[in-house]
């Protein structure tokens, strides 16, 4: 059986050229290709009714919301040129809270909409399954012998009480090792050729580099890994199964012939010892 990391990089890989097709990609509708997103936050016109197919394509917000409000928000994200990943995703979180229902904090789709809306900017999405991946990943760091908290929100020391919101500071820092590291990785870095390979094949925003720098590709190619990464960590924890152990509907995987069969644990340092391999 090949390397479980190599198996995860190819399904991410699937995953991205899976959402990446041309704007206008009908064989997605309802939902739109990711290209058809970030053409849509390069213009401060956004509408409500294209606010409500982005909340709900990625579904963010599952509440009653004001999408004219929340289109003003992103609309003026769009234009203002003093841009700061840790701060504005932070702000434009609170204020989504305000028009929504329940008033709750909305980092996973400010982070989404800062995401396509500041291609250039360092951000990283947050959402449930990565954050297993991302916890997981500052635990490796560490000297703590205690498990890490995996799939609680992030907070402000990155580890302790399950205070009900999320630290996108210390989720982005996590992720921006895993980057590091998996620009080192052999397998990740021939995965992102055949994705721009994708990219440059189809038409849209992502095929230039001046609309979508090679960073904001990682990052895209990165969220959809971690995403595979954190599904394994929570089937693990939930079905009690051998940590490496292939689901079922994932064993004999066809793997993509750019992507090497290099041994390589799931995450980027060695945690046999301490996560049970």
């Amino acid at each position: 059986m090949a390397a479980i990391h190599d198996v995860l990089i190819a399904k991410a890989l699937t995953d991205a050229i899976a959402v990446c097709g041309p704007p206008e990609d009908p064989s997605r509708l309802p939902h739109r290709s990711e290209q058809y997103w970030l053409q849509t936050f390069a213009t401060p016109d956004v509408t409500p009714e294209q606010m409500r197919g982005f909340l709900a394509s990625f579904q963010h917000v599952r509440e009653k919301c004001d999408y004219g409000e929340a289109a003003s928000l992103v609309n003026q994200l769009i234009e203002s040129r003093d841009f700061d990943p840790l701060s504005s995703v932070e702000c434009l979180a609170d204020a989504l809270r305000l028009v929504t229902e329940r008033r709750k904090t909305q980092t996973i789709a400010a982070s989404s909409l800062c995401m396509f809306a500041k291609p250039a900017a360092k951000v990283f999405v947050v959402s449930d399954l990565p954050s297993y991946a991302a916890r997981l990943a500052l635990w490796t760091r560490s000297d703590r012998a205690s498990p890490p908290l995996l799939g609680v929100p992030f907070h402000a020391d990155g580890w302790e009480e399950d205070c009900g919101t999320d630290d996108y500071a210390t989720y982005a820092q996590a992720c921006d090792l895993i980057l590091d590291d998996m620009r080192a990785s052999d397998a990740f870095g021939k995965a992102l050729n055949r994705f721009m390979d994708h990219l440059d094949a189809v038409p849209g925003p992502m095929r230039a580099r001046d609309g979508a720098p090679l960073d904001f590709i990682e990052r895209r190619l990165l969220e959809k890994l971690m995403t595979c990464e954190g599904w394994y960590i929570r089937y693990w924890l939930e079905t009690e199964a051998h940590p490496g152990k292939l689901a079922r509907t994932d064993e004999g995987a066809a793997l993509s012939g750019v992507v090497s069969r290099r041994p390589q644990d799931v995450f980027p340092k060695d945690i046999a010892t301490k996560f049970g391999y």
